[in-house]
């Protein structure tokens, strides 16, 4: 065969082969109109044959077919189906650019067959398509009377082919209120915006557009897009999914993928390629720069951390440079938590970081986790200029009020005695740097308006100031969480008691309806014995919450405190007035109460001379308590309350003899729980002592775990440390959910140098005071963590205490459980800490540290050491352990380390007579025993001086002599 006639056969057979695939796109949206609308019912077996062939492009075969049938059958059916194919040949023509061949076919069509309306329309659209998609193709979008076919028609080639999205918006045939010119615009701002810099998901949403429409697969790019940059790749996926594969989005797709699968783009065309290598390339690139710059940072060397700056800067500049200020301020603050900075690190970032609000809420943050508080201050004061000026809020709102209370937190939670000095010394800096000054080198105008208009506050320090930071918060936005706090930083810094009474009754106007405002005033008139005022307080505090537990508890220790106070003065006739309004009222008929008022006309009784009824109301007070322990308990510190002489005690109660010991401590356990509830605290007597502690020792059950916390309570109280350490054991052998309240009674309970074991204790009560959401406890347990400091043997409590690990929850009440004896002290010995199988591996044949600078043996490297000072400073002889002992055991734990002996006796004569068992008392017995408080600080003041102290007080007595 000629190679002429084979070349023209192989054309003839690829065109034939890919049909309306060769043609232009428009026409197989025309096809497809066509053959859809072809009903079932006249749709049978030949006419599904006709539309297979000319959805193939085999058109002659499909008419030639059509021609056939409608001869055999001669009807409109069959009449239907052979102009459509007809209609189907004229468009793929005009497709091919055959347009005067099409239409002296559709005139032959016409003039044989007739044409119906929609088939006419389709052509016309068809003609129009062919110049593109302009004005004179829309138009018939905008009649409203345009028939569905045709209009889907028109959408249908809308989504194959239009690509500028700007055509649709400047359509002059559309009206201004056209949805699809509305819809363009909204797609075309979203598809801006997302290309161009991050964006919220609100603005990817459009739900104003259905995925029906036209632009439906332009809202599935643009959430594609959403999600590829926010590097949710099985998210995007999906959205490319469901891009229809014939529109014009779907051209796209290809080239996401390829950049969510970080390959080469070989398989990809040339445009596709350009634009991967646009958005992807320089990325990597980048990346890798960070992840160096990263290794840089953790690494800290100087040399290798500029340069990776340098090289990470440039690169940003390059291909991003609109993020080179975010990135020059984060990298300002990392060098910042590692304390590298300087002219080097500004010169290596091509010049200062941008001092916004920003930068200065990053610094700030990063200030807070070096544990720099009162610079954290100062950054988010500065943080608060910057943001109002840059609008981020407005003065006087929610947010500055925050942020007032998050500066009053960051100093009242670290807040410590010694800590006064430290915010004067750094006060005293900032006045002289002129505040944050040095920070503005280098700003542009912008930044440096700021502070000119603030210059006369750039050396203001309020911001170290707790109390102004709340007052400022509580004026802004008075919140009873801001004047909680408020009031909490009053009581710890110790201020006065007024300035804390016109804090509550400003928070009482602020929110009328609050009634912690109104407890707080009532317990702080109970505190200064002002009863009348809390009564009216409890009056009011009933009548916005009449079921809250604290006004119950406030009244009765009100009530029993005035009929103390009209006892002691003699004032029988109103004291039996304050017993009848008792014996009115319900809130004293409860629990052992009722024993409480029975011992009140007792004591009354007693003063009278009545000695009858005395025995009466004694009996009474047996009965009710059931022991005659509780009994003489409870009488006995209500005589002392009263007033009545040592010598009146002989009326009191004789104690039962042969009492069992588990029998011994439910009594006391019952009078000291009578006695914290009525308001007078009562001491455990030295004889019961030993009896208790063997009780708790056993494996008997305890009493009731709020007996067991009163005993302890008392036990502390009066200082003996081995009773209080019983009675946490044996409560935290009961319910697990009484557990964090005896964990943080053994914790107090523990001596000074079991410092590890104290904070162990407190961190695990804290982590289950969180799971029964207990704030009040939580408070307590940090505020003893930070009363702690300063005392012998302690450590700071660390972070991970805090931790809520099951695990080591678990351990620690395991331990404390078991652990039955008390620590005993051992002088250079940590019993917790002690590793014995290192001490077993340790070869003490070998030498290590000695101050022979040529040993031989010696194996660490050489260390001279002053045998002098060292015996001097930590050795302790014979005697100051024994006296270490005996302090012990008279629970004198916190001594300093040296205590003089002679000064044994003073100490001894403080426990006793006002039960103060630790040197934190000593405030206590200033005011009740001032020369002997004297005293004693004095020679305590030269056990902690130290010998070289003492040495040189001698040397200037001798020269006064001289």
């Amino acid at each position: 065969m000629p190679s002429k006639k084979k070349r023209k056969r192989r054309k003839t057979r690829v065109a034939r082969r890919s049909g309306v695939k060769s043609q232009n796109a428009v026409v197989s949206v025309h096809l497809k109109s066509l053959t859809s609308n072809v009903s079932e019912a006249a749709n049978p077996g030949y006419a599904r044959e006709i539309r297979m062939l000319v959805s193939k492009g085999e058109f002659k075969t499909a008419i030639n077919l059509a021609k056939q049938y409608h001869k055999n059958l001669a009807t409109e059916e069959s009449e239907a189906v052979l102009v459509e194919a007809y209609v189907a040949r004229i468009l793929e023509m005009m497709g091919r650019g055959l347009v005067v061949e099409a239409g002296a076919l559709l005139d032959l069509v016409t003039e044989r067959y007739g044409l119906p309306d929609h088939h006419h329309a389709l052509i016309t659209v068809a003609a129009a398509a062919r110049d593109g998609i302009n004005d004179s193709f829309l138009a018939p979008l905008n009649d409203p009377s345009i028939a569905a076919e045709h209009e889907s028609f028109i959408h249908e080639i809308i989504e194959r082919e239009l690509v500028d999205l700007s055509i649709l918006t400047g359509a002059s045939t559309f009206s201004a209120d056209h949805p699809l010119k509305l819809q363009a615009a909204i797609v075309s701002d979203a598809f801006r915006e997302v290309t161009s810099g991050p964006v919220d998901s609100d603005e990817t949403a459009l739900p104003g557009i259905s995925r029906r429409s036209p632009l439906g697969p332009w809202k599935m790019l643009i959430q594609a897009l959403y999600c590829f940059y926010g590097r949710d790749d099985a998210l995007c996926e999906r959205y490319l999914r469901s891009i229809r594969a014939e529109s014009v989005p779907a051209r796209l797709v290809p080239a996401i993928r390829a950049m969510i699968a970080g390959k080469g783009a070989d398989h990809l065309d040339e445009k596709a390629r350009f634009l991967v290598e646009q958005v992807g390339g320089s990325r990597e690139e980048l990346r890798k720069r960070f992840h160096d710059l990263e290794r840089a940072l953790i690494s800290g060397k100087s040399r290798e951390l500029l340069g990776a700056i340098r090289r990470a800067v440039v690169l940003c500049e390059e291909c991003f440079p609109e993020f080179v200020d975010r990135l020059k301020q984060h990298i300002s603050v990392r060098c910042y938590m590692i304390d590298v900075g300087g002219d080097s690190l500004v010169k290596a970032m091509g010049g200062p970081s941008l001092k916004n609000a920003y930068f200065w809420r990053l610094l700030a943050s990063a200030a807070e986790i070096k544990g720099e508080w009162f610079l954290a201050c100062a950054l988010w004061n500065e943080f608060m200029k910057h943001a109002l000026h840059e609008g981020m809020f407005s003065e006087n709102s929610p947010e500055q009020a925050e942020l007032y209370l998050h500066m009053g937190d960051l100093i009242s939670e670290i807040w410590k005695s010694d800590m006064a000095r430290e915010r004067w010394d750094f006060e005293a800096s900032f006045r002289r740097s002129n505040g944050l000054s040095s920070y503005y080198r280098g700003q542009p105008g912008f930044i440096t308006d700021v502070v000119r208009k603030d210059s006369k506050n750039a050396r203001n320090a309020a911001f170290l100031y707790p109390e102004r930071m709340y007052r400022l918060a509580c004026k802004i936005e008075p919140t009873s969480e801001a004047f909680d706090k408020w009031l909490k930083w009053i009581d710890k810094s110790g201020q006065k008691r007024k300035v804390a009474t016109e804090v509550a009754l400003a928070w009482h106007e602020a929110i009328p309806g609050d009634v912690k405002p109104v407890v707080y005033l009532a317990r702080a008139a109970q505190k200064r014995n002002a009863l009348n005022k809390c009564l009216r307080y409890l009056d009011e505090a009933e009548r916005i919450d009449p079921l809250n537990p604290d006004i119950k508890d406030i009244r009765v220790k009100v009530f029993v405190a005035t009929a103390v106070r009209h006892l002691k003065k003699k004032k029988i006739h109103l004291a039996k007035k304050d017993f009848r309004k008792m014996d009115a009222m319900p809130l004293f008929q409860a629990g052992d109460r009722p024993a409480l008022l029975t011992a009140l006309k007792a004591v009354c009784a007693m003063i009278e001379g009545d000695d009858k009824q005395l025995a009466g109301f004694k009996n009474d007070l047996v009965k009710l308590m059931n022991t005659h322990v509780s009994a003489e308990l409870i009488l006995g510190e209500l005589m002392k309350a009263c007033g009545l002489p040592g010598r009146s005690l002989h009326l009191a109660l004789k104690s039962e003899k042969g009492l069992k010991p588990g029998d011994l401590l439910s009594a006391v356990g019952r009078a000291c729980l009578l006695g914290d509830d009525a308001g007078v605290p009562i001491p455990i007597p030295v004889q019961y002592s030993g009896e208790m502690e063997e009780a708790l020792a056993g494996d008997a059950p305890p009493p009731a775990s709020s007996m067991m916390r009163a005993v302890a309570e008392a036990a502390l109280r009066s200082g003996r440390m081995e009773l209080a350490y019983a009675a946490s054991g044996a409560g935290l052998r009961g319910e697990d959910a009484e557990s964090a309240r005896f964990l943080l009674l053994r914790a107090r309970s523990l001596p000074h140098w079991e410092s590890s074991r104290k904070n162990d204790c407190i961190g695990a009560a804290v982590a289950l005071a969180r799971r029964e959401r207990d704030m009040a406890l939580i408070d307590e347990a940090i505020e003893l963590s930070r009363t702690q400091d300063g005392l012998l043997y302690i450590s700071p409590l660390k972070e991970d205490v805090f931790s809520a690990d099951p695990e080591k929850i678990r351990d620690v009440l395991t331990r404390e459980r078991q652990d039955r004896e008390y620590p005993r002290f051992s002088p250079g010995l940590d019993l917790y800490n002690f590793d014995d199988e290192e001490y077993d591996r340790h070869d003490f044949d070998q030498c290590l540290h000695c101050d022979v600078e040529g040993c031989p043996d010696r194996l660490a490297p050489y260390m001279p050491h002053d045998d002098d000072e060292w015996d001097e400073d930590h050795d302790l002889d014979e005697s100051e352990i024994e006296l270490l002992k005996v302090l012990h055991e008279e629970g004198l734990n916190d001594l300093p380390p040296g205590i003089p002996p002679e000064a044994v006796t003073l100490l001894l004569e403080a426990a006793s007579k006002y039960g103060m068992g630790q040197t934190s008392d000593l405030e206590k017995l200033v005011e009740k025993d001032p020369h002997l408080a004297e005293e004693l600080l004095k020679m305590m003041g030269d056990a902690q001086a130290g010998p070289e102290r003492r040495s040189k007080k001698k040397q200037r007595k001798k020269g006064k002599r001289r």
